[in-house]
């Protein structure tokens, strides 16, 4: 069952899941989470995921990803 409030568990064991079709049509600005400790789904509120920084979480790891991209791509070689 997908619940509107976020549990009471530590947000650091909060992860993104991707949502369905019908979620994002439903809740267009809500972002679905599930918890690692007591499995529980929620919808959260962009106010939700900002009093739980989340978002910030989010960000950090889509700027990690960003940086490890970046670090992956080859030099350019020196012209000789």
């Amino acid at each position: 069952m997908i619940h509107f409030h976020p549990c009471a568990c530590p947000p650091g064991k909060m992860t993104r899941v991707h949502r369905s079709a019908w979620m994002r049509l439903l809740f267009p600005t809500r972002a679905l989470y599930e918890c690692a400790s007591c499995g529980r789904d929620f919808l959260a509120s962009v106010k939700h995921q900002t009093d739980l920084g989340l978002r910030a979480q989010v960000e950090r790891l889509r700027s990690d990803r960003a940086n490890l991209h970046d670090d992956n791509t080859p030099s350019p070689s020196p012209a000789g």
